[in-house]
């Protein structure tokens, strides 16, 4: 059972939360209702996705279903892509003795 960020549920946590209410998100629709986890599971084994927690901290835990396997490919590929153009900021050094004179502090 896929439930929480793509992490693997043991059955026994899935035994103790399955009567939990949530908040599902039906895409498809574009409906939003109160069901209980257990009724959320079942419904991503019909259509053949995954249930992913989109806000577990809420008042009300929140629950999608995708496809987990290309959203977590998504997340990923984005990632790199933001790794690839961040700048970098190269520091210049400037060492200074007492013997510097005037005219090399103007170039």
């Amino acid at each position: 059972i896929n439930v929480v960020k793509g992490e693997k549920m043991t059955e026994v946590n899935y035994e103790r939360k399955k009567a939990m209410e949530v908040l599902f998100i039906d895409e498809e629709s574009g409906t939003k209702e109160t069901m209980t986890l257990e009724q959320v599971v079942r419904l991503a084994d019909e259509r053949k996705l995954d249930p992913v927690m989109v806000a577990p901290d809420a008042e009300v835990p929140v629950l999608k279903l995708m496809d987990f396997r290309k959203e977590r490919h998504r997340m990923l590929r984005k990632a790199k892509e933001a790794s690839k153009n961040a700048s970098t900021v190269t520091l210049k050094e400037v060492r200074l003795g007492l013997n510097v004179g005037k005219s090399d502090l103007d170039r």
